[in-house]
């Protein structure tokens, strides 16, 4: 594991990693992205919404739509 990153960014990269596992590479419902941060981080509504910044903030998704998030190009490249 790298020691330059934080448990967050790890999460992360776990929760993108999952969702593209089980089919979602373009389009994901807040319901379906709800689950996956549950099953790596927890389920406070606090932790839902702090992690969708980070996934935000870090490029991994974008909102396009009310409750509708992309994945961003190129995420699917990294090594995780």
């Amino acid at each position: 594991m790298d020691k330059g990153i934080s448990k967050a960014v790890k999460k992360c990269e776990q929760i993108i990693q999952f969702l593209m596992e089980n089919g979602y590479t373009k389009h994901i419902c807040e319901k379906e992205l709800k689950k996956a941060i549950i099953r790596f981080a927890g389920l406070d509504p606090r932790t839902f919404n702090k992690y969708v910044e980070a996934l935000i903030l870090l490029d991994y998704i974008e909102e396009v739509g009310k409750g509708v998030y992309q994945i961003k190009n190129g995420v699917e490249n990294n090594d995780s």
